[in-house]
């Protein structure tokens, strides 16, 4: 019985060898990810960038190895689809979640579309019929909700000026009267706009150029 263990430990060694130029390599195992705080750099943040990249929470050209506002954007996204505490941080709670978390489900609707998720205050960005991006954005605070329904973007501009609200709106992608996706550098976790849909600048110039004129924009209670 101990030299069949034996036997059945070594082979589960062997099967995480790969050959590599006639000799056997030890597979390198991940490690765990674990919990970070903001302005964190180096392989343990690295770590979760990785897996925000693979969950869609994150652009890999915004994985800088540092805990940087595009990676609490990040973060904060997995926390509003996981239903966590919206804090942008990589806690114990967040960090488990992550390690467990999958991508997040998109379901039936055009091919090439924009769900704004009031509920979850997250864009759903859809290429081909897949998640392409999960956004944490900020929507219409009370008494400005942004209005619920389907739309297509018919009007663009790289730097719109608000006139009632006097402020610039980077980026800004129209879809519904005078309600845009736009950047935003403030994008909390609840609704806080005046009605437009706020977008964390590590997405926006690649969002403004994704929602093309047409494009459609669902915004889901």
């Amino acid at each position: 019985m101990i030299a069949h263990a034996a036997r059945e430990t070594l082979a589960t060694i062997l099967a995480g060898l790969s050959l590599l130029g006639g000799e056997p390599q030890v597979a390198t195992l991940t490690p765990a990810i674990a919990p970070l705080e903001p302005g964190e750099c180096g392989e343990t943040v690295e770590r979760a960038q990785a897996k925000l990249v693979r969950l869609r929470y994150l652009p890999r050209r915004a994985a800088s190895g540092c805990y940087d506002e595009a990676t609490r954007h990040a973060v904060m996204a997995l926390q509003k689809w996981e239903g966590l505490e919206r804090d942008g941080i990589l806690g114990p709670k967040t960090a488990k979640a992550l390690r467990r978390a999958k991508r997040p489900a998109t379901g039936a609707g055009a091919a090439r579309r924009v769900d704004v998720l009031l509920d979850k205050q997250l864009a759903l960005v859809v290429e081909d019929g897949r998640l392409r991006y999960a956004i944490s954005i900020s929507s219409g605070a009370p008494g400005y909700e942004t209005p619920v329904g389907t739309y297509v973007v018919y009007r663009k501009e790289e730097m719109s000026w608000s006139v009632p609200y006097e402020t610039w709106m980077p980026w800004a992608s129209y879809f519904t009267g005078g309600i845009a996706l736009h950047e935003s550098a403030d994008v909390p976790g609840h609704p806080a706009s005046h009605g437009c849909v706020r977008v964390p600048a590590a997405f926006a110039e690649w969002l403004y150029g994704f929602a093309g004129l047409g494009t459609e924009i669902r915004v889901m209670a």
